[in-house]
């Protein structure tokens, strides 16, 4: 059985103005299991807005609303404070000529793919540098108070130096590459660096990837380096990022060029379950023609069966091995 509140942030997100008010008005309905499932996918900061664009704020009690609002506004400041560490540490690193790539939700805020900051929630500043410049970085802010997370046993593995942090402040993963593995044929660091843009931030140098490499970023961040249940069960998050990132850039997204990426790396399936995965849940019109071959039929088939009925994972081979390789 599907999760009826997962269901409903989803309703929220692509507009569907019926299904939220029949949802909110069942006897049955529980805002705290709501809450809970909207923080667990990091949508927690978008629901005052998802109302208010919705005009269905006077479908909440005003305790409720007056909660989400608190939330949102708490995020802004949250997120305010999260740009101040991130200026601290590119302030440091310009003064050693490193012009960091912005990657994930930084990015999205800064090329303005959300209209409000506020309702994105940043877990982590992602930077991407050369692979010859990343322990120069990293040294720069260890030498300027920033503590590496050395109890990280695969840390000499991982596609980042160990991720480094200031006490009451968040992790900065600098990046060397992408991803492990296919990752590094779908998106090659080095080309993601030559194809970005410096822009100024008050007085600072970052720079941020191009349009085609968010997008390509996204998926493949969301599909292959996350863990594989959340190919089944999507996070979200990364569904609404690949919806607005959509909306914001519409036209100047070669959707076409991205899945020759995913195709040369022999993952064309993730990008096309994928797309059909967001159009599904978020109702996202899809930009280009999927080619559905009869595996890839299967596959979503598949994804459908065990979304309606999770229980049945149990006694999916391929779930139960990728969870257990992944472990």
């Amino acid at each position: 059985m599907t999760d009826p509140y997962r269901n409903f942030l989803c309703a929220c997100i692509r507009s569907d103005r019926a299904e939220v008010q029949t949802s909110v008005r069942r006897d049955t309905w529980n805002w705290e299991r709501l809450f809970q499932t909207a923080s667990n996918e990091s949508l927690l900061p978008l629901l005052y807005s998802q109302f208010k664009s919705l005009d269905l704020l006077n479908l909440l009690p005003s305790d409720i609303a007056d909660f989400l609002l608190a939330v949102e506004t708490a995020n802004r400041e949250r997120n305010q404070s999260i740009v101040d560490e991130l200026k601290a540490a590119v302030t440091l690193l310009n003064k050693i000529g490193i012009q960091p790539v912005l990657l994930k939700g930084l990015a999205y805020l800064k090329t303005g793919v959300y209209a409000d900051p506020a309702n994105r929630f940043l877990i982590d500043i992602d930077l991407l540098v050369p692979k010859e410049q990343g322990q120069a970085a990293a040294e720069a802010l260890i030498q300027n108070g920033w503590v590496a997370n050395n109890l990280d046993a695969f840390r000499n593995f991982r596609h980042h130096s160990p991720a480094l942090h200031r006490p009451s402040s968040v992790w900065i993963e600098i990046h060397h590459s992408l991803g492990i593995g296919v990752c590094q044929r779908v998106l090659p660091a080095h080309e993601v660096i030559e194809r970005s843009d410096a822009v100024n931030w008050n007085g600072l140098c970052v720079r941020v990837p191009a349009k085609d490499d968010l997008l390509a970023h996204l998926i493949m961040h969301s599909q292959i380096q996350h863990p594989y249940h959340q190919r089944i069960w999507t996070p979200i998050r990364a569904m609404v990022d690949l919806l607005l990132l959509n909306r914001c850039f519409g036209p100047d997204l070669h959707w076409e060029s991205v899945a020759n990426r995913f195709s040369a790396a022999g993952k064309y399936g993730v990008f096309a379950l994928h797309l059909l995965q967001v159009k599904d849940s978020l109702g996202l019109a899809l930009p280009l023609r999927i080619r559905l071959n009869p595996f890839l039929r299967f596959c979503w088939y598949r994804r459908k069966t065990l979304q309606r009925h999770p229980k049945l994972r149990y006694f999916d081979p391929f779930y139960m091995l990728s969870m257990a390789l992944a472990h």
